[in-house]
């Protein structure tokens, strides 16, 4: 199988492992099996790998530079735990989207009757409509602190091409 596969002898296998101390070329582990790694390419046997890192090899697809920029990666401090989303931006990520489909949106702000908590709620024309009548229908009233966003009323129409 070895000679077959990899161009060796069982041998060849035993002094490899041999002069690697029965341990993962990568990792330095003691595994039970060490797998034979070798270059997909060109054939020629590399060394011993445990099965992770040989199946890390295989996923990066023996690319050096995935390898450099998952070394950078691990290495990295960053923590997403940390991140602080300010509410703007998700309303602007929501606003764009509505505006992307092709239709104006409604804004409107509201506090629930057992929380404190405010809910702000974008949504294309359409949907409002079909989920409470047209604007002309209801009679809403807002709160003078739960004022939209600058330049949008709780009913108004914004369009990307009005200044």
């Amino acid at each position: 199988m070895l000679r077959r596969a990899y161009g060796i002898s069982v041998f060849q296998y035993n002094e490899l492992a041999r002069q690697q101390e029965y341990a993962c070329r990568i990792c330095g582990n003691v595994p039970n099996r060490l797998n034979t790694d070798h270059d997909h390419a060109t054939g020629r046997v590399r060394g011993l790998l445990c099965f992770l890192c040989n199946r890390g090899l295989a996923h990066f697809r023996d690319d050096p530079e995935l390898f450099r920029r998952a070394a950078e990666y691990v290495r990295s401090d960053f923590d997403a735990r940390s991140l602080v989303v300010p509410r703007s931006n998700f309303l602007v990520e929501l606003t764009e989207r509505a505006l992307h489909a092709g239709e104006p949106i409604r804004v409107k702000t509201k506090r629930s009757k057992n929380h404190t908590t405010k809910e702000l709620v974008v949504m294309t024309a359409a949907t409002w409509e079909r989920l409470n009548g047209t604007a002309e229908q209801k009679n809403f009233a807002t709160e003078p602190d739960e004022t939209p966003p600058a330049g949008l009323s709780p009913f108004s129409s914004h369009d990307p091409g009005d200044k």
